[in-house]
């Protein structure tokens, strides 16, 4: 039942009836006419009212006709009329668009690529992006038993990972049948555990704390059946999403093996990431898979050198609440995930926000490693969080370990042959340069965070989420030396 269903009673009994048209066609041939652009509640409300009542203003109610075209235009329109509501789940919206999709191919003959299904889609009135397409047919196929639990983020981010996991089991040359019927497993559990939870409704969405968890046992369960310690599986996953391509079953085979040579007595976990410790482990995967520069991107030698983050560091000033903040660096780390910049962002409690972003080796590393996922949308993330972090201003960059990159390019003079902030930051194509100089998020950056539901989504739970953490020492770091911006012509 709508759970508006009183609501629209309500409204439609003080009005004295129905008074805006319902919309209806009727198939070739049928007696009988049906709803086009849904309506269903308010004509089952109607309905409802004239059997209690007989009251005459219940008895008729006002249509417009629209022609017959297809049954693929009816369940379009029913789509469209949906999201205008805004009041459909992402699982329902999902099982439309495969409804669609069968509804199509059944016309055509024909299966639909992503891009054929968007054009039909578009043709029929309806916007609907390819990562979202994606995501939309891989809910229904892979995660149906999570059903109203799944959102674009949750399901984004299995995907993708599922998509990296699927790359090891075939460069291992492993069984794909006997992971899928794990990764089956899997996603019933995270489904139980989801409806089981004490605190927590079966149509509220899965987490970014659940989300982490099946992706967890997703893990385990490739590094049981391929016989390798689940460090080093992570630490692959972590490097093939980094890497800014998709390495070879050779080169993924290669680094498993001397992996396995060097990791004797190694912990079966990667350690959880706490707020004031630098992010340290992502840094050899990324290297293992570096992609070699293309023609157009400058030689490794005249790059410059990759400086990895210190590995402990004081907190110099008081961190926001546990509570607060917890909840603020779990959703910073949901962020990062989701747009896969994770292996990018490093937690200091020196910096205002208690983090900051370091290079990219170059620019193939802000190329995402899913191809669905739009690298321009990646690199807006990754400036986004950037210019959260206050690590621009000059003061700020210097609070930030000895031995990052950033903070060293900062320090760096500008005409320094060996590179500059300005060389590296120009080299990783990673934003603009604005009329007075200082570096920063564009218009159209901004643009491609809020034009996608994933960024949107995300960015609103990050945001909300800062606002708790920090909305009471937004303060404790305004000082002199933190007021002036990074300049392209000063370090």
């Amino acid at each position: 039942m709508n759970p508006r269903y009183t609501e629209i009673r309500d409204s439609i009994v003080e009005r004295g009836g129905l008074h805006g048209p319902l919309t209806v066609t009727r198939r070739p041939g049928a007696k009988r006419y049906m709803l086009y652009m849904g309506g269903n509640t308010r004509l089952q409300i109607v309905q409802e009212l004239w059997r209690e009542t007989r009251e005459a203003r219940y008895e008729w109610i006002n249509v417009t006709y629209h022609e017959w075209v297809s049954e693929a235009d009816i369940i379009a329109a029913h789509l469209i009329e949906n999201e205008a509501r805004a009041d459909t789940t992402f699982f329902e919206k999902a099982g439309g668009l495969v409804l669609l999709k069968e509804e199509l191919e059944a016309l055509g003959g024909t299966p639909l690529t992503l891009r054929e299904l968007g054009l039909e889609a578009k043709a029929l009135g309806m916007k609907v992006s390819a990562v979202a397409a994606m995501n939309y047919l891989y809910a229904v196929a892979e995660l149906s038993a999570l059903g109203p639990a799944l959102t674009h983020e949750n399901v984004n981010a299995i995907r993708a990972h599922a998509a990296r996991v699927e790359r090891i089991v075939s460069a291992l040359n492993l069984d794909p049948f006997a992971y899928r019927d794990a990764f089956r497993g899997i996603v019933d559990a995270a489904a139980a555990r989801h409806v089981a939870a004490d605190d927590v409704s079966r149509a509220s969405a899965l987490d970014a704390v659940q989300t982490q968890r099946l992706l967890d046992d997703m893990d385990r369960a490739l590094a049981r059946q391929a016989d390798v310690d689940l460090t080093r599986i992570k630490d692959v996953l972590v490097g093939i999403a980094s890497s800014g391509g998709s390495p070879s079953s050779a080169r993924i085979k290669d680094v498993i093996a001397r992996g396995a040579d060097e990791s004797d007595g190694a912990p079966d976990a990667v350690a959880a990431i706490k707020p004031g410790e630098v992010r340290v482990s992502n840094a050899e995967p990324a290297s293992h898979f570096a992609r070699s520069a293309s023609p157009a991107a400058p030689p490794a030698e005249e790059r410059p050198p990759v400086v990895q983050p210190a590995p402990n560091v004081q907190p110099v000033a008081p961190a926001p609440t546990e509570e607060c903040g917890s909840g603020f660096f779990d959703e910073l780390l949901a962020f990062a995930a989701a747009f896969q910049i994770e292996a990018l962002l490093c937690l200091h409690e020196a910096m205002p926000q208690g983090f900051y972003m370091e290079f990219p080796n170059d620019y193939f590393e802000l190329l995402p490693a899913d191809p669905a996922m739009d690298p321009n949308l990646r690199r807006a993330a990754y400036l986004y969080l950037v210019a959260l972090s206050r690590q621009l201003e000059i003061g700020m960059a210097k609070r930030m370990p000895a031995a990052s990159a950033w903070r060293q390019l900062v320090e760096k003079d500008p005409l320094d042959p060996s590179g500059s902030f300005e060389t590296r930051y120009a080299q990783s194509c990673m934003g603009i340069t604005g009329e007075f100089g200082v570096h920063g998020m564009g218009a159209h950056d901004v643009a491609n965070l809020l034009c996608e539901p994933i960024g949107w989504q995300r960015l609103g739970a990050l945001m909300r989420s800062y606002h708790a953490a920090f909305s009471a020492t937004t303060n404790r770091y305004l000082d002199g030396e933190a007021s002036a911006p990074i300049h392209a012509s000063a370090p």
